[in-house]
C-alpha cells in the first residue's frame, strides 16, 4: 500500500520535472502499464530519483510476486472472441486499421487493398473474427481481389489474382482504413415490409394488371407470335423480313403461385430501394429467390416503365432476347409480378418481374393466388350469365266504346 501511494504521488512530481518513462510492450497487467527501469531526467533532484527509485523497484517487486509480469499470450481472450494483441491494436492516434465493406461489394478502394495473406489474417482478426470456417486461397477472377470475409461461415478468403473484380453476395472485401465508414450492408426488403408497401390482398390474389398479362401471354402462345431477329441466331422470316415467327402452341401455361410470390417479393424491393436488376441488392439471384420461398426456377423477365399488363408485355416482345425466350416450348409454368414504384397511371419507375419454370412437378400450387372466376391457364370457371332479350308485346286491340245509334253497319265476310 505504501508503493502504491508512493506511485500516485509521483503524477505530479512526474509532470513537474518533466520525466519520461516508457512503457514497456512486452507485460501484461490489470491495471497501469509497468513502468521499465528507465527514465529520462530533465532534473537532478536527489530526493526526486530517491523516490522514483523506491516506487520503480516496489511495483516491479510486487508483479514479479503476483505473477503479473509474465508474457502476454500470443492471444488474449476478450467476451468471447480471440484477438490478436498485436492485431487489436489501432493507430496511434486511434483511428481503426482496418475496415470490412459490405458483402457484394467488387472489392477495396484503390490504395487500400491488404495484398499479403498475413496481414489479411491479422485484419479479420482485428475485426473481430478469429473462429471462422476453413480459409481459402486461390486465384479468381470472378471474385474480389485480395482479402475478403464469406458471410456465414466467416472464412478468410484470399484472392491472389489483382484483377478479381467481379461481386459475389457473400464476399465482403476487408481493406486498410480509408478515412471513412464503409457504407452499409446491402439488404432485401423484409417480406413483412413488402406486404405493408404492396397491400395485403395482393399478396393473397394475383393484381388484375398482373393476370392481364398472363391471358395476353397466353393470346400469343396460342396465335403464334413473330420476334425481331435474335442475332446469331436462326431467323425464318416467315411472317416479315427480320422477323422469326412462332407457330401456335395448343400448350397452355400454368399459373404457379409460389412462383408469383419470389416475383412480387423482387419487384417491389426493387420499387422501395430505387433500382433495376435481376440481382438484388445484397447480391440474390433470380434463382436464389425462387429457392427461398419453395418454388423451382427456370428463367427470369424484368420489364420497367409501363402500369398495365398488355404494355409490358408488348414491351418485352419488342426485345429480340426477351421476346424469342419467352416462347421457349419448356416454359410451361408462369408467374408475373407488378411493383409500383409510383402509384399513378403513368408508370413512371414501375417493375414487372415475369418468371418461368417447366410446369408440371415444377408447380406445388397453382390455385390459391388465382383471381376468383378462372383456373390456373386463364379459361373461364363457367359459362358468362345471359340475360334472354325483353320480348316486344303483341298489339292488342282496343276495346270498342259504346257510342250512339248510327245509321251504318260492318256485316261479317262472306
Amino acid at each position: 500500500f505504501f508503493a502504491f501511494v508512493k506511485v500516485l504521488n509521483l503524477n505530479s512530481e512526474l509532470y513537474r520535472h518533466r520525466i519520461r518513462l516508457e512503457a514497456p510492450t512486452h507485460f501484461t497487467t490489470p491495471g497501469p502499464s509497468l513502468f521499465v527501469l528507465t527514465a529520462v531526467f530533465n532534473s537532478r533532484d536527489p530526493s526526486m530519483m530517491s523516490e522514483l527509485s523506491f516506487a520503480i523497484c516496489t511495483r516491479f517487486a510486487m508483479t514479479t510476486v503476483l505473477g503479473l509480469g509474465q508474457l502476454a499470450p500470443s492471444h488474449a481472450r476478450v467476451g468471447n472472441l480471440m484477438f490478436s494483441n498485436r492485431q487489436a491494436q489501432a493507430t496511434d492516434d486511434g483511428t481503426p486499421k482496418y475496415q470490412r465493406f459490405p458483402y457484394y461489394w467488387p472489392n477495396c478502394p484503390d490504395g487500400f487493398d491488404i495484398t499479403t495473406q498475413e496481414e489479411c489474417n491479422e485484419a479479420i482478426a482485428y475485426l473481430g473474427v478469429t473462429n471462422g470456417g476453413t480459409p481459402w486461397t486461390g486465384s479468381r477472377t470472378t471474385i474480389p481481389r485480395f482479402c475478403s470475409l464469406q458471410k456465414n461461415t466467416d472464412s478468410v478468403i484470399f484472392n491472389t489474382d489483382p484483377t478479381g473484380d467481379q461481386r459475389r453476395h457473400d464476399l465482403a472485401p476487408v481493406c486498410k482504413w480509408t478515412g471513412e465508414e464503409a457504407p452499409p450492408d446491402f439488404f432485401r426488403a423484409s417480406r413483412e415490409n413488402v406486404t405493408e408497401w404492396r397491400g395485403v390482398e395482393h399478396t393473397i390474389t394475383v393484381k388484375p394488371e398482373e393476370w392481364d398479362y398472363f391471358l395476353a401471354f397466353q393470346e400469343s402462345r396460342k396465335n403464334g407470335f413473330s420476334c425481331p431477329c435474335n442475332p446469331g441466331l436462326d431467323c425464318n422470316e416467315m411472317e416479315a423480313p427480320g422477323k422469326h415467327f412462332y407457330p401456335p402452341n395448343p400448350e397452355k401455361a400454368t399459373y404457379d403461385c409460389t412462383l408469383w410470390i419470389a416475383a412480387w417479393l423482387h419487384a417491389e424491393d426493387q420499387c422501395i430501394q430505387g433500382y433495376f436488376s435481376h440481382d438484388s441488392r445484397d447480391g440474390t439471384s433470380a434463382r436464389m429467390r425462387c429457392e427461398a420461398v419453395g418454388a423451382v426456377y427456370g428463367g427470369e423477365h424484368q420489364a420497367g416503365r409501363h402500369a398495365t399488363g398488355l404494355g409490358a408485355l408488348r414491351g418485352l416482345q419488342s426485345s429480340p432476347g426477351h421476346c424469342n425466350s419467352m416462347f421457349n416450348l419448356s416454359f410451361r409454368g408462369f408467374a408475373a409480378a407488378h411493383g409500383a414504384r409510383r402509384n399513378d397511371p403513368r408508370g413512371d419507375g414501375d417493375v414487372w418481374t415475369v418468371l418461368y419454370n417447366g410446369g408440371g412437378s415444377d408447380i406445388s400450387d397453382s390455385e390459391s393466388c388465382i383471381p376468383a372466376g378462372y383456373t390456373a391457364t386463364g379459361e373461364r370457371t363457367q359459362s358468362q350469365p345471359t340475360t334472354p332479350p325483353k320480348s316486344t308485346p303483341l298489339p292488342t286491340a282496343p276495346t270498342p266504346t259504346p257510342g250512339p245509334p248510327s245509321h251504318y253497319q260492318k256485316l261479317d265476310y262472306g
